[in-house]
């Protein structure tokens, strides 16, 4: 049987079949490369299939970790026979675990973190027959044969290296992010621009909507959108009943709360961001739907809401007038402007200070029209959106946050940001838009 792990879901396939046998009583690894995520599994299978240290035996590469390799040295000869091939490149990756019914495994996978997760690794599954056994026996006979036991002595050798293996290993990173900058130099920005330990988003979630990506849709791409969209979805789950009380809904189809993880004509086969969108209640909705219910998806997004979203730039909370076409609520501002005119100068007054632009995106000749609330007169803004705004256009006044920004540091400060940016935002949004009695 072949596996690769194609993160098309959360599974880690080398070590889900490592830690899925039913009984394990003699287990032999060969690896070139090894590292703590390895450690952490090792000690796993050990703990699950109760083997004493007499029964584990692993076989390292010399170069087998350029990350403190004396610490996992010392680590391992608690709970293993560790030997350590110095003579010879050891390239092998074979895991062979013995009992009821022997599995072996061996393939392009090492015992680390890139081999068990991150890396494209190809391996194959398989039950030894008495032949394959034999020459199983053979080959990790050859790899005694070939290593030196692990002892305090080489403990210490790599302990006293330890600088300059670390030298080394800094000099490999630097080299390997100059080489991955092809693909890479377009990038809003790199995992090192922000410190996001212990932040709800990860550097993973932004990079997901990075324009190298939002085109694709392979099951690896799919199964990144899908663990942003759980993100997303876990905090309106949590906000919802506050916002409901707003007079404000979310789109009726549950599965249409969040906007779409999958390139298609809806979203111009371009997957950018991710976001959760409120408005009109499903009876206003119900009530300007004239192309039908067959319909709704197309023209729930049609109208102006006040939504949260992702980007691959950062966090944002915008209200959200126009999409690009057939925008309904950017027709009712054009036609009663003038009516809107004081109401809407009111509120962009009181919203001085908050750090909001109104964004006017026109893609046709590539240019970008904003209107700083902060720094112009409320007073201009009816003619700015008179002259930039228009339909191919999109519309919509922007909250911005830095992926670091401490406001959106941890899933509560997410929740409470955003519930207090939509009560900061609503007295607009219900000045702009149309809004039927029903």
């Amino acid at each position: 049987m072949f596996l690769w792990n194609d993160k098309s879901d959360d599974s880690d396939y080398l070590a889900d079949e490592l830690l899925s046998c039913t009984s394990v009583e003699r287990l032999q690894i060969a690896t070139a490369y090894f590292s703590k995520t390895g450690l952490e599994i090792l000690v796993r299978m050990i703990e699950r299939y109760n083997l004493r240290r007499d029964k584990v035996t692993i076989f390292l590469g010399s170069s087998f970790s350029m990350n403190a390799p004396h610490e996992l040295l010392f680590a391992l000869d608690k709970i293993c026979e560790t030997r350590i091939v110095f003579n010879r490149a050891f390239h092998p990756k074979v895991y062979y675990l013995q009992g009821i019914e022997n599995k072996l495994i061996f393939g392009s996978a090492n015992f680390t973190n890139g081999g068990l997760s991150k890396n494209i690794e190809f391996f194959s599954k398989t039950i030894p027959n008495e032949q394959e056994a034999a020459y199983l026996r053979k080959f990790f006979a050859y790899c005694r044969t070939m290593s030196t036991p692990l002892n305090p002595e080489i403990i210490s050798f790599y302990k006293s290296n330890s600088p300059e293996i670390a030298r080394i290993n800094k000099e490999q990173n630097k080299l390997i992010k100059k080489l991955s900058g092809y693909l890479r130099q377009d990038d809003p920005f790199s995992i090192d621009d922000y410190n996001l330990t212990g932040h709800y988003f990860q550097f993973d979630d932004y990079e997901t909507f990075f324009p190298r990506n939002s085109t694709l849709n392979h099951s690896e791409i799919r199964g990144k959108r899908k663990s942003v969209q759980e993100k997303m979805l876990a905090i309106h789950k949590a906000i919802y009943p506050h916002i409901e009380k707003l007079d404000i809904s979310c789109h009726k189809r549950e599965e249409n709360i969040t906007s779409m993880i999958i390139p298609c004509v809806y979203n111009q086969f371009d997957v950018g961001w991710n976001g959760v969108r409120y408005g009109k209640t499903p009876k206003e909705i119900d009530a300007l739907n004239f192309a039908g219910d067959k319909d709704d998806l197309y023209q729930f997004q049609k109208h102006g809401c006040i939504q949260y979203c992702i980007t691959g730039y950062g966090f944002e909370v915008n209200l959200f007038l126009a999409v690009k076409n057939d925008a309904v609520d950017r027709y009712h501002m054009h036609e009663q402007l003038k009516k809107l005119k004081p109401s809407i100068e009111n509120e962009l007054v009181r919203l001085s200070g908050h750090e909001l632009r109104w964004v006017i995106n026109d893609d046709t000749n590539a240019e970008e029209y904003i209107f700083e609330v902060d720094e112009r007169n409320a007073n201009e803004f009816c003619d700015y959106f008179k002259e930039y705004d228009r339909d191919g256009c999109e519309s919509f006044l922007l909250q911005y946050y830095e992926p670091d920004d401490e406001r959106i540091s941890s899933f509560e400060s997410i929740c409470s940001e955003i519930v207090e940016k939509v009560e900061l935002l609503l007295p607009l949004y219900n000045a702009i838009v149309y809004r039927p009695n029903v």
